[in-house]
């Protein structure tokens, strides 16, 4: 999951992160691992989110993003998750090339591996939290911001 975002500050004095139109607070502990994300503010950057960054949350949880379930495969004690998610995806092998297939879907298809104990359900939207611990944030040149 590597997709288009940008930083701002929002009216508590959060530093967020724009993950399709939805504003996710980023802790103390990202800003420490990110010294220069100051630099980035209101600057297009990409962001690196591996399938397990996510949780399920309740409906209605601050600091949460929505998504819609598109497809669903148990796997015993985790559960992987194909959703849709209005992000701007960046697709490895067309950056690389420079070259543009615009797929919509694939555009937006976000993945997360969950645990199973949650039911899911296709055509339903779900909340997920995001571990910072698991994000990775870099210039929109590609570069890993330190």
């Amino acid at each position: 999951n590597i997709f288009r975002s940008r930083t701002a500050w929002d009216e508590r004095g959060h530093l967020t992160l724009d993950i399709g139109g939805q504003a996710l607070a980023l802790g103390a502990d990202l800003r420490q691992r990110y010294r220069d994300l100051d630099r980035y503010l209101a600057r297009d950057l990409l962001v690196g989110l591996r399938p397990e960054a996510f949780t399920v949350a309740p409906a209605g949880t601050s600091n949460s993003i929505s998504v819609a379930v598109k497809t669903v495969e148990v796997l015993g004690h985790e559960t992987i998750v194909y959703a849709t998610a209005p992000i701007d995806k960046i697709d490895t092998d067309e950056y690389v090339s420079g070259q543009s297939n615009d797929k919509s879907l694939a555009n937006s298809l976000l993945i997360a591996r969950v645990a199973s104990s949650h039911p899911i359900q296709v055509g339903h939207p779900l909340a997920l939290t995001v571990d910072s611990s698991k994000l990775y944030l870099f210039s929109i040149d590609g570069e890993l911001i330190e």
